[in-house]
């Protein structure tokens, strides 16, 4: 964290303030350039011990902190069995506490054992967007709200046609991101191109050890990802294909048929 001050280098780091040492929230605290951002599942005790294995009261004091002293800090949660109202809850101590940004995300199984049952798919995370962009607006809020999702575009097929054109920027941003923009560095230094790839047996490259850029253009499952082309029918014959591939490589790779096989996230 200090090396990212020095490079004044912006970036986030996520926690689930659960053993956040208090040396490092001050470093946070004091940083020009790293921007918290908590996960917290929901208010509701039970719940959040459910979803995260902690209940909520450490996350819900370290935002409090971050808000007395005037620190910038977002909230992360993933739409998994929570209802609306838990979610209007959640929104509310966001505003409250002067909350940067509040994102919710899609639930995708990355570790292979924690298998929560989750309740909605993407068109879901569709329909709660468009409420809670609602409800922040009639608490005259400037909370930025945003829901997340490997393929959430696909829940839009009203904006889809056979003539779509994408600029670059587009096909990086809606396309897979562990492709050419992202690199996930576990507290181990294990690099991965997506925490989809947590529960995988590939072997797994450190960023202790070595240089980045070696591992960012010579690590054989970032050049597998890259190079994977979809044979799939349904696929081939959507307009975005060339920025989808068939789906999460991660889920796709977990079949017995990948190259023909689609990945059951998309609504398409």
């Amino acid at each position: 964290m200090l090396i990212c001050d020095k490079l004044q280098l912006k970036t986030t780091i996520t926690t689930n303030a659960q053993l956040i040492k208090k040396s490092t929230v001050k470093i946070i605290e004091e940083s020009e350039y790293i921007v918290p951002v908590i996960s917290l599942q929901t208010l509701n005790p039970k719940l959040n011990f459910k979803l995260m294995g902690a209940r909520p009261e450490r996350q819900i004091r370290l935002i409090e902190y971050f808000n007395e002293v005037g620190k910038k800090c977002r909230v992360n949660t993933v739409y998994t069995q929570q209802t609306i109202k838990q979610i209007e809850e959640l929104t509310d101590f966001c505003i409250q506490n002067k909350v940067e940004r509040f994102s919710i995300a899609n639930y995708s199984e990355v570790t292979g054992y924690t298998k929560i049952k989750k309740k909605f798919n993407l068109l879901d995370l569709r329909k709660l967007n468009e409420h809670i962009t609602t409800y922040i607006s009639s608490k005259n809020s400037d909370l930025i709200f945003a829901t997340e999702g490997c393929h959430l575009f696909t829940a839009y097929p009203e904006l889809i046609n056979d003539s779509i054109e994408f600029t670059k920027f587009n096909s990086l941003y809606f396309g897979c991101r562990s492709k050419h923009t992202k690199m996930e560095i576990m507290s181990n230094g294990d690099v991965l191109p997506c925490i989809a790839f947590l529960g995988d047996e590939h072997k797994k490259r450190n960023a202790f050890l070595e240089k980045l850029l070696d591992i960012w253009f010579n690590d054989k499952l970032y050049n597998e990802i890259r190079n994977f082309r979809t044979q799939n029918k349904k696929c081939i014959s959507c307009s975005l294909v060339e920025i989808c591939e068939g789906g999460c490589y991660a889920n796709l790779m977990r079949k017995e048929n990948p190259q023909n096989s689609k990945d059951s996230v998309c609504l398409l």
